[in-house]
């Protein structure tokens, strides 16, 4: 079993909520998100006391996301134990002890010991995070905590009306898109369709909070801004939240989990910004394909399609254990095995296609065989290197398994094919992996012609861009000008918009402030 694809599993896919460490990065990056007039205030917040009507949320949830509320949305909000009975029930259809394909990819790979028990570890990630999920099978969401039944839901914390927000545009992307119905080809093309989905309902849970209908760029900017520049753990400390079970998982397993959400939601927010929701609507016909158009939106709108490879062929007398395609994401963890985790992410960029299969002998043997093409000579060069100082990195080590640690790297244009495990097989069986003939497909951009404009944040674009010039200060984005006191000279050394100084005795400085005041803000600073 590849890269876990989605959250948790049900007798139809769960659109699980938000998760509570997820849910914090999109609410984090809310309260940093100011509208796009600084001068204009954020609404009064709802009193927490009073119930959530669910018909009044649904219909603002709707009006906000623009997608007709077509019935009526039930939602059930359940103690913390029964919650996760339920959750757990829902994932029945998940196997009740680790397969030999999940222990083999995640083994071989070395993203876990063969003992870790990956199905057990996300069930505990899920019971700790899982704030609400939305039940395509019932059309109805569920809310952990709180209290209430169908129309009113008596909320416990003030993230509930949020959980809420979020699972009701789950319930509209299943009334107007059928969440659940698509046909996805492996894990990577899984992990990227729910992208979509998570993405979009995180970001529609922002514009809910904010009270606003989305019409300007500079808060969906923010969001990119926040998310790209900011590390999880960074976002997920700020939001307080408790991650042990999270921060304990394996590397891919937490990097798998919160992709959705935070990935997705800078993947929606960038297609609002290059057309709108309509463009969102759209999105849900063509999904994207591949974690690499969702790491890359705009390979995403020009149409660079995923080359598609044959899974490879178990040599003789060896069976097939586990076979999928790596993706971006999964190879930059991968690669950050054995390089610095920022060249992982950066060699894995350029990722055209891959397919892998876990092979063994029937004699406690196990082998990878990995062939993966890349979008020109000078990524696949890098991707070699690094897969090369993998092997060495490797080498002496005692692995679990089976598995041998002689590595062949053998790369043929944009080609490049690793095999480990097979001894002195290896180098004909790396060969056979760049023999197999696969078609670039040509670009075919989904919408046709539609660019992402570029990203504008607020504070880089408007501040800090004045200066002092024949006894004024002048800022041309700001459209500012302001001519100095009698007196006055300009203190350059200064961290404030615009300051000048009298002597040693005086002092003036202004600010400008374009998101709204919190109290450290309204509070005197020193300096």
């Amino acid at each position: 079993m590849a890269p876990m694809a989605r959250v948790a599993h049900g007798r139809s896919p769960l659109f699980v909520a938000t998760l509570l460490s997820l849910s914090s990065i999109a609410c984090v990056t809310a309260q940093a998100i100011a509208p796009d007039d600084p001068s204009r205030p954020l609404p009064a917040a709802r009193d927490e006391v009073l119930p959530i009507n669910i018909d009044g949320l649904a219909h603002e949830v709707a009006t906000v996301r623009r997608l007709s509320l077509q019935e009526s949305i039930h939602a059930r909000a359940l103690a913390d134990d029964p919650f996760k009975e339920r959750l757990v029930d829902n994932r029945a259809e998940a196997p009740r002890s680790e397969s030999v394909a999940t222990t083999s990819f995640w083994s071989a790979f070395l993203f876990a010991p063969s003992s870790t028990g990956i199905r057990d570890v996300s069930r505990r990630v899920v019971e700790e995070q899982v704030a609400g999920f939305y039940d395509p099978a019932e059309k109805a969401l569920f809310l952990r905590g709180g209290a209430g039944d169908g129309r009113r839901i008596f909320p416990e914390t003030d993230r509930d009306e949020r959980v809420l927000a979020h699972e009701i545009e789950h319930a509209l992307q299943d009334q107007h898109f059928g969440l659940g119905t698509r046909k996805t080809r492996g894990s990577d093309a899984s992990l990227a369709y729910r992208a979509l989905i998570e993405g979009d309902a995180s970001l529609t849970e922002i514009a809910v909070r904010l009270q606003r209908r989305p019409g300007t760029d500079h808060w969906v900017s923010r969001v990119i801004h926040e998310i790209r520049s900011t590390p999880a753990s960074e976002l997920l400390r700020r939001g307080g939240v408790k991650s042990r079970e999270l921060d304990a998982a394996p590397l891919l397993l937490q990097r798998t989990l919160l992709f959705p959400y935070r990935e997705g939601l800078a993947f929606v927010a960038d297609l609002y910004r290059a057309g709108g929701l309509k463009l969102i609507d759209r999105a849900f016909a063509e999904p994207p394909r591949s974690t690499e158009q969702v790491l890359h939106p705009d390979r995403y709108l020009a149409g660079d399609e995923p080359v598609v490879i044959p899974p490879p062929s178990p040599p003789d007398g060896w069976t097939l254990r586990a076979t999928d395609t790596m993706g971006e994401l999964a190879t930059s963890v991968l690669l950050g095995q054995c390089v610095a985790r920022e060249v992982g992410v950066k060699d894995a960029r350029g990722w055209g296609g891959d397919a892998f299969a876990v092979v063994g002998d029937g004699g406690g043997r196990q082998a990878i065989l990995w062939s993966t093409v890349w979008d020109d000579e000078e990524a696949a060069a890098r991707f070699e290197a690094d897969a090369i100082e993998r092997g060495d990195c490797l080498r002496g080590k005692t692995l679990e398994q089976g598995l041998g640690g002689d590595v062949v790297v053998r790369r043929r244009g944009r080609r490049v094919a690793y095999v480990q495990g097979l001894g002195a097989t290896a180098e004909v069986q790396a060969f056979a992996l760049l023999s197999v003939e696969v078609e670039t497909p040509p670009l075919r951009p989904p919408f046709g012609a539609i660019t992402i404009p570029p990203l504008v944040v607020p504070e880089d674009a408007f501040l800090h861009q004045g200066d002092f010039d024949h006894g004024a200060w002048e800022s041309v984005p700001l459209g500012m000008r302001m001519a100095l006191p009698e007196d006055f000279v300009p203190d350059h050394g200064s961290r404030y918009e615009a300051a000048m100084k009298h002597g040693g005795d005086a002092q003036a400085a202004f600010e400008l402030l374009m998101r709204p005041p919190t109290k450290e803000t309204d509070e005197p600073q020193p300096g």
